[in-house]
């Protein structure tokens, strides 16, 4: 082998050994999302709905704390709502929210919101 021939063989070599340290698992750096499932509306009495809303995620560890906020649907006075009050892991998966609906038959439009660590909104809507 010529000189010229063992150069480009020790470079090919080190570029292959440098890029194979340079991406170890330990450097992969994956992001942490919360992706929220289909959300579910229950009627549970004459006035009343449950609001299931459920998630997913990745790069999140299962005892990370989600917390979810319901704000107010529109038209306003339509209905109020009362949260599940567990403190919520990201193992657990779900929460619910209890509805008193005070119009019925109206189309509602509303924001829900994941804070924290793992901000994500959705807005949604469902007929009373």
């Amino acid at each position: 082998m010529n000189p010229r021939s063992q150069s480009v063989l020790i470079f090919i070599i080190a570029f292959f050994l440098l890029i194979d340290s340079s991406y170890t698992a330990k450097d992969v750096n994956i992001a942490k999302r919360i992706i929220p499932q289909l959300l579910k509306v229950k009627k549970s009495g004459e006035h009343k709905m449950i609001l299931e809303v459920r998630w997913d995620g990745t790069g999140i560890k299962n005892n990370e704390k989600v917390i979810t906020k319901l704000h107010g649907c529109n038209p306003d006075g339509t209905l109020t709502f009362r949260r599940d009050t567990k403190k919520h892991k990201f193992s657990d998966r779900k929460t619910t929210y209890e509805l008193a609906v005070h119009k019925k038959k109206i189309s509602l439009q509303c924001l829900l919101e994941f804070t924290g660590d793992l901000q994500t909104n959705v807005t949604f809507g469902f007929r009373t």
